[in-house]
Parts: C-alpha cells; structure tokens; sequence
C-alpha cells in the first residue's frame, strides 16, 4: 500500500472496477464508462465526508444537469452493479 492510500480506498477501487467490468458487458462506449466511472469517484470523494442527509445541492452550488449526470451514473451503480432495487418516487 502506498504512503497516500488509504484503507477506505481499496473498496472503493473495487466498487469502481466492478462498474468498469458492467458497462463492458452491456457494451457501452469507453467514454460512457470513464463518465460513470468519474462522476461515482467524484461523489464518493465529495460527500465520503457527511451523512446523507445532510447533502444539499444548493450549499454546494450544484447546477441542474450535474445533479442529473451525478444521479445517472449513482443509478447505475445502484441498478445496474449492485443489483439494488431503487424507487425514486416522491414521498
């Protein structure tokens, strides 16, 4: 293990290697997969830090389609690499 990495990152790595394999199989283009596979790293980077709940797009200054491409690429991991049923109905 290297000085800079941590114990968290190995899971990580492989939560993301798991997604790369994924977007092979259902043979998407390697620009989707480095998109998925970056906007994931970005989110577990950003908000590793704090509960859920306390995430909110307005304190970050997030505009409308980076929620939408970071909402995309957790849908996939969710759906389509964890095999996790998610409903995104409104309470």
């Amino acid at each position: 293990m290297t000085p800079s990495a941590s114990p968290e990152a190995a899971p990580v790595a492989e939560l993301l290697d798991q997604v790369r394999t994924r977007t092979k199989l259902r043979h998407e283009s390697i620009r989707t997969e480095t998109q998925c596979v970056q906007w994931i790293r970005r989110c577990t980077q950003f908000h590793g830090k704090r509960p859920t709940r306390d995430r909110g797009a307005r304190e970050a200054g997030v505009s409308a389609s980076m929620q939408n491409r970071e909402l995309s690429a957790l849908l996939f991991l969710y759906r389509e690499t964890l095999q996790f049923q998610l409903s995104l109905d409104k309470p």
